[in-house]
């Protein structure tokens, strides 16, 4: 949580300052637009094929640009307010800047593939060697009732919370998540040697359900995580290019602005610029969570290297 916030803040404070920069570009550039639409004479406006449509045009790509500013405004005002939360400190008496200015562009130290997440995850995860070892203090709990003569005889649940630990609630929304199963295992056992014997195995089973839940459901989630970070790493690559062909575009549209006095095309070209700058960051930033998200899915044993560790 503490690598997504700070990297969400980082990505809000580029965001920030790239709308910045645009607005304040984007407002010269229309209000050069609005004055040459009302001052020009008619014939030089026919020539230029300046009018009030592209002027609104422009004013709409002005309009964008201060609402992505806003919402990087308020995202970074959020993942600080979540940072010290996660960091148990107060912005009046510890206040902190980021010391990143820029997200990180992390390079794979090695080929990551879907079975080599989700052995990780298998080998790794805790959850699994907590079922793993309720399915056998079950099984001996079969063991120990056999051994015992009398019509009433205490299970290990005695001495012991079993529903201590909180089972993850299913979602079935967009979002489909399955839930856990709760073991069971009343504190005494009532009846027969037979009897007691048969009630065990059939609680034995359920653990051994409950390990087979739990395996699936990290299964499912370590597969679900690597589709997310191929997905990530795809769009990165394809942000890339786009920017830098959008740099092109934008040289070139600076280049021809020079010779005309309406500069409406120049504001679509800083427009589409800005916004495959803002995709990159966006792309930049995916990648980051989807990494440490795999982290996380494998209980560290995959390690990205983000700066300062």
């Amino acid at each position: 949580d503490a690598t997504r916030l700070y990297y969400t803040a980082v990505y809000a404070r580029q965001q920030s300052e790239l709308a910045g920069r645009v607005v304040n570009r984007l407002d010269a550039l229309v209000e050069i637009g609005r004055e040459y639409l009302n001052t020009a004479p008619a014939g030089d406006l026919k020539a230029s094929g300046f009018n009030s449509l592209k002027l609104q045009l422009m004013e709409n790509g002005l309009l964008e640009a201060r609402k992505l500013q806003q919402n990087a405004r308020v995202g970074r005002q959020k993942a600080l307010a979540g940072l010290r939360e996660v960091m148990a400190v107060d912005a009046r008496t510890f206040p902190f800047q980021l010391k990143d200015k820029d997200l990180p562009v992390m390079k794979q130290e090695r080929e990551l593939t879907p079975e080599y997440v989700v052995g990780l995850a298998l080998d790794r995860r805790p959850e699994l060697v907590l079922a793993a070892a309720g399915v056998d203090v079950f099984r001996l709990e079969v063991y120990a009732q056999g051994m015992v003569r009398s019509k009433r005889a205490a299970t290990f649940a005695r001495g012991s919370d079993i529903h201590a630990k909180e089972i993850p609630a299913p979602n079935r929304g967009a979002d489909y998540r399955p839930g856990g199963i709760i073991p069971e295992m009343p504190v005494e056992l009532v009846g027969s040697k037979y009897d007691r014997v048969c009630r065990a195995m059939a609680f034995a089973h359920r653990a051994e359900a409950v390990y087979d839940k739990a395996r699936n459901l990290i299964l499912l989630e370590a597969e679900t995580t690597y589709l997310d970070f191929e997905l990530a790493a795809e769009r990165l690559a394809i942000a890339t290019k786009q920017f830098a062909l959008s740099k092109q575009i934008q040289e070139q549209a600076r280049a021809a602005a020079e010779f005309t006095p309406a500069k409406d095309q120049l504001v679509m070209a800083e427009v589409e610029a800005s916004r495959a700058q803002s995709g990159y960051f966006e792309a930049v930033y995916q990648y980051l969570l989807a990494l440490a998200a795999l982290e996380r899915v494998t209980a560290g044993g995959i390690y990205p290297r983000f700066p300062d560790r």
